[in-house]
């Protein structure tokens, strides 16, 4: 019901061209690319190709509607899906897609017709992504450059037509990925600045200096008779029984005096010898 819906929408889109003064003007121009999000895929990789529309120019109103054919190398891919807005969860599609059979789906390298609409219907100038494809690299393809091609590209608007030109988008395919080739380092001896290397002395043996401990000279002890230290004996006295005499101290005092007395004497009459001596002398 829903396809018979949308082919009825079509069918009124062609015929309203064809009522209005519908023209392909020389300055009626777009561009379509294909975008893929890597360039090289290996056997069993999912491609995921969008078809995309931008820059259009025209002095109507705009494009609507996007017919044309997807062909492929049956040898290199297998088809999986057609996607517009509301599948796969494109979020990033935005046009809707006529759903296709799976007749068309079977045969789909020799020629599989993608209708697509804006997402309202009406006329748009805007860059859009029209639709979502995608295919299947087998598993004994060879390596290299597959296109998918985009024939019969046709624009259609209220009162405008674009037609495109065929154009094919290469896919490469490589069974390993090429890695960068590893270059291994070649060591390198870090530079050695020499240190100046003062030269080598060979040690002459040198006797080692004997410093003559002093010694004290041997004394040869004179045998020492051991002193006796004469243990003081106390006089024995045998008293002597004394008589009364008279004690002779007070007259002690008196006779140290006269020796004195005398001694003076003595040597004055010594120096009075001499000087008549020599008294006697000089008279003569």
């Amino acid at each position: 019901m829903k396809k018979t819906l949308i082919k009825l929408i079509v069918l009124i889109l062609v015929m309203c061209i064809g009522i209005c003064n519908y023209s392909i003007a020389a300055g009626d121009n777009c561009e379509l690319e294909v975008i893929t999000p890597q360039e090289t895929y290996k056997p069993g990789d999912e491609v995921r190709l969008v078809l995309k529309v931008k820059n259009i120019t025209t002095s109507s109103t705009g494009v609507a509607l996007y017919q044309g054919t997807l062909t492929f190398d049956s040898n290199a891919f297998e088809f999986l899906e057609l996607a517009g807005k509301d599948n796969r969860n494109n979020k990033d599609i935005d046009w809707i897609i006529d759903p296709v059979t799976d007749e068309e789906i079977q045969n789909a390298a020799q020629g599989l017709v993608i209708t697509a609409y804006t997402s309202t219907y009406e006329d748009s100038k805007s860059d859009a992504n029209i639709v979502a494809i995608y295919l299947r690299v087998k598993d004994n393809v060879q390596d290299g450059n597959y296109n998918v091609n985009f024939e019969g590209n046709e624009l259609a608007g209220t009162t405008v037509e674009i037609n495109k030109n065929n154009f094919s988008k290469p896919i490469k395919i490589a069974s390993s990925t090429p890695v960068e080739p590893t270059v291994t380092p070649v060591p390198v001896s870090p530079t050695v600045t020499p240190v100046p290397v003062s030269p080598t002395v060979t040690p002459v043996p040198v006797s080692p200096t004997v410093t003559p401990v002093p010694v004290s000279p041997t004394v040869t002890p004179v045998p020492v008779s051991p002193t006796v230290t004469p243990v003081p004996v106390s006089p024995t006295v045998t008293p002597t029984p004394t008589e009364d005499k008279p004690s002779i101290l007070p007259y002690a005092g008196m006779s140290s005096k006269f020796i004195v007395i005398g001694t003076i004497l003595l040597i004055l009459a010594g120096i009075t010898a001499v000087y008549v001596y020599n008294k006697y002398k000089s008279l003569k």
